[in-house]
This record gives C-alpha cells, sequence and structure tokens, in this order.
C-alpha cells in the first residue's frame, strides 16, 4: 500500500484514520469496526464490501457504531415517508 494514498484515505463511514493490516490486505477503521478490503492493489471504500471487525476482534471497539448521526432522517422522509420506520 502506497504511503501518501494511506495518508489520505479516511474511512467514509467515520472520516477516521485507518490502519493498513498488510497480512490481511485491509484497512481497518478503528471508529466505525469495520475492515474495508484491498483488492490487487485497489482499496476498496465501500461501505457495503466491508466487513464487521469487531467480531473477529481486528480492532478495539467492544460494540457496533451508531451510524444514525449519518442518516438524513428528513430527507428520507420526504422521499417517501410510508417505507420510513426508525427505531431509537
Amino acid at each position: 500500500m502506497d504511503a501518501k494514498l494511506l495518508d489520505i484515505l479516511v474511512c467514509p463511514a467515520t472520516k477516521a484514520p485507518l490502519v493498513y493490516d498488510r497480512s490481511r490486505q485491509e484497512l481497518l477503521s478503528q471508529a466505525a469496526g469495520l475492515a474495508y478490503p484491498i483488492r490487487d492493489g485497489i482499496p476498496i471504500m465501500l461501505e457495503d464490501e466491508a466487513r464487521w471487525a469487531i467480531k473477529q476482534r481486528f480492532v478495539q471497539k467492544a460494540e457496533l457504531p451508531n451510524f444514525l448521526g449519518f442518516i438524513y432522517l428528513d430527507a428520507m422522509a420526504a422521499v417517501k415517508p410510508e417505507a420510513l420506520t426508525i427505531i431509537h
């Protein structure tokens, strides 16, 4: 992994820095508890592609992150309110 690239990449979910795991070819987000894969030298920075690193104890977090702060509920409700259920 190129050091310059690693310096500018951040976790898409939390904007926190990432840690490069050379043996697993992943970028770990301690803040989100996610592990982003690196395939053919290209970091795949999609949350759908990331796996939860908490269960495997690759990160220090003990609980799943709360992503409610990243969801714009008003916008979602305005588009199709009958399809939206928010559980706090």
